[in-house]
Parts: structure tokens; C-alpha cells; sequence
């Protein structure tokens, strides 16, 4: 960090200068790729797309339309404003996504993807239900371009710490598997009742109430918004005003 404070001490004496984003890149959209389109086109080549699973990628085509550093944004839905570095990579980008190429020597794509990645989300406009970050709103993003050796030690510095916790990441990872594998081992263990003829079997209609029959499903635009979890089959998908069941089910 010393260096970087020397570096702006010495080439920012009176601040660093501001531009529009598309004052220094090139910014596009993607184009239409369907699931059909995947299938007919399968091979190696990876394309982006919304979501931000699997590092973004929508799928594998035998074509590519970029070959150069860049970065990628999502457009639309709940993830608008992610953004993805791409280096050394063949790939395409769906129309949910935007494209954006350096297109001067006085700015470092890294950089920019750094400053990017703390700014976008503050432009995604949340209006009617559906988050969107649009070409003409990121051209217009304001960003920092200090001197080239400042923009290259913030690279090294973000880098080192980018590296630092992936390998913390799969460190926890493998801990996980670990604490996951001795849990399901104890858990097989303590509940094999096999052996043991002191234990009674009973179904489970004879312990407990099936009460699926009562359930209302309401569709999203129905809900009441609330702080009661509504369950769909990934888990909590909603919070809601009314409940349906709680804990003693007195209406049995």
C-alpha cells in the first residue's frame, strides 16, 4: 500500500481525472442465443448469458464472436450489474448481455473490471420488477482513470487478494466435504435400527398427518408481501403477510 501512496503522491499531485466509460471503450450487446441454438450447435466454445452460476456460462457452441480481453456485464433480471472478466478466451455473449472493450492505451481492462465490479450495481435500475443495467446507462458511468503505473499496482494489489481467497475458498470447501462426509457417516450410523428387535416400525401415516391437501399455492403476483417464509420446492422462495400452517396446527 506504501507504494501505491508514493505513486499518488507523486503522478496525481492535484487528483485523478474522471471519464465516461464510453469515452475510453467500445459497449455492445449480444445477440439472440436460444437453447435450441446450444443443441444445435454444441462444441467448446463458452457462452454467457444472465445468470451467474457456473461463472456465467449459458452454455457450449462449436463458433465464437470474441476473441480479445474484455469485460461482460448482465443486462437483466436479479442479476443486472454482475460483471466478468474474459482473457485469452474464445466466447459469446447472449442479448442479456453487454460487451466492453478498451479501446485506448491510457486505461488497463483489469482495472477497469475492478472499478466496475464496485460501481454497476449502484446504476441497476430496480424499477417494475425487473432489474436492468442497459447499454446507454454504462456508457455513462463515471470512472476513475489515474496514471498507468497506479491502475497497474491496484491490479497487483486486488490480484493478490483475489488469489488469497480462492485458495481460502477451497480450503473451506474441502473442510465442508470433510464436516459433510463425518456428518452422514454418524447420521447412517445412529439411526440403523436394523439389528435391534427392541425397535418398533410403523409407518409414517401412523405418526404424523399428511397435510398437503390443504395447501394454497398463490402465484407471485397475488402475495401479500410480508416477514412469514413461503416454501416452494428449492426451499424459502417468498416472504408473505398470512401463513397457512405454524406449529401446533390448532385447526386439526
Amino acid at each position: 500500500m506504501s507504494k501505491l501512496k508514493k505513486l499518488i503522491n507523486e503522478l496525481c499531485p492535484d487528483g485523478v481525472e474522471y471519464r465516461f466509460l464510453d469515452d475510453i471503450c467500445d459497449i455492445r450487446r449480444g445477440r439472440v442465443i436460444s437453447e435450441d441454438y446450444l443443441h444445435e450447435n454444441k462444441g467448446k466454445y463458452p457462452v454467457y448469458s444472465s445468470q451467474t452460476t457456473n461463472n456465467g456460462i449459458f452454455g457450449l457452441i462449436n463458433t465464437f464472436d470474441f476473441d480479445f480481453e474484455s469485460i461482460t456485464w448482465t443486462t437483466d433480471g436479479a442479476n443486472a450489474g454482475s460483471v466478468f472478466y474474459h482473457i485469452n478466451e474464445k466466447f459469446s455473449i447472449t442479448n442479456v448481455c453487454g460487451l466492453i472493450k478498451v479501446n485506448t492505451t491510457f486505461a488497463i481492462t483489469k482495472f477497469i473490471f475492478f472499478v466496475l465490479q464496485f460501481v454497476t450495481k449502484m446504476y441497476v435500475n430496480t424499477g417494475m420488477g425487473n432489474p436492468k443495467l442497459m447499454s446507454n446507462i454504462v456508457k455513462k458511468i463515471i470512472i476513475p482513470v489515474p496514471p498507468l503505473p497506479i491502475q497497474e499496482e491496484i491490479v497487483r494489489i486486488l490480484d493478490s487478494f483475489t488469489e488469497l481467497q480462492t485458495e481460502l475458498q477451497t480450503e473451506l470447501q474441502a473442510e465442508l466435504q470433510a464436516r459433510k462426509t463425518q456428518y452422514e457417516y454418524y447420521r447412517n450410523y445412529l439411526l440403523s435400527f436394523e439389528d435391534r428387535n427392541d425397535v418398533k416400525w410403523m409407518t409414517l401415516g401412523d405418526v404424523a398427518t399428511n397435510l398437503d391437501c390443504m395447501r394454497k399455492p398463490v402465484s407471485k403476483e397475488h402475495r401479500i408481501t410480508g416477514t412469514i417464509p413461503y416454501y416452494g420446492a428449492s426451499g424459502i422462495i417468498d416472504y408473505v403477510k398470512n401463513y397457512l400452517y405454524d406449529g401446533d396446527f390448532p385447526y386439526l
